[in-house]
């Protein structure tokens, strides 16, 4: 069962996001308007986790504005113009954890929020890595933090890891490893 597209309007854009309304027809014929969002480039951005040892992984601390908390997580970021996704996983995890991936290991993507957004999160892991230091962008402020698979689970349960990315990418990283 699919519905038809017989319209895509971009209803506004940013440098970060697009704002988009379809008009649908449904198998049954009826007619509608579904709202949603996209990046600025594309359809979404990328998440690596940085392994640094078997039991070990380079995660990050930001201060997010619209919650007015800091959230650990995971390199995360856009996929810049004109970038593939790989690139872009590379420089993320450069700008936010000073650490180069040699090697991504692709797990897939994964829906942020299917309702709302056709946002995709392409999920790397990279387990060989080199140290180059942070280049962080703009107002970017963000503290490397050095965390154990236990440190991780335990973040999670306490709240202290929030963000949704984070934690589903987190679940997929641990089936594939075996953790």
């Amino acid at each position: 069962m699919s519905w038809k597209t017989l319209n895509t309007k971009i209803i506004e854009k940013n440098p970060y996001l697009r704002f988009l309304i379809d008009e649908f027809e449904t198998e049954s014929g009826k007619k509608g308007k579904y709202y949603y969002h996209l990046n600025a480039y594309g359809d979404g951005f990328v998440s690596v986790f940085v392994q640094k040892d078997a039991d070990t992984f380079i995660m990050t601390n930001e201060y997010r504005y619209l919650f007015d908390r800091f959230s650990v997580a995971n390199p995360k970021g856009s996929i810049d113009k004109n970038e593939s996704i790989e690139d872009a996983a590379i420089r993320e995890t450069v700008e936010e954890s000073g650490y180069k991936p040699n090697k991504l290991i692709p797990l897939g993507w994964i829906s942020s929020a299917p309702a709302i957004s056709k946002e995709r999160m392409h999920l790397f892991l990279s387990n060989d890595i080199e140290y180059v230091g942070q280049k962080l962008e703009g107002d970017e402020e963000i503290k490397v933090r050095v965390m154990s698979v236990k440190q991780i689970d335990d973040a999670i349960v306490s709240g202290e890891i929030w963000d949704g990315a984070t934690i589903s990418g987190w679940c997929r990283v641990k089936l594939y490893l075996g953790l």
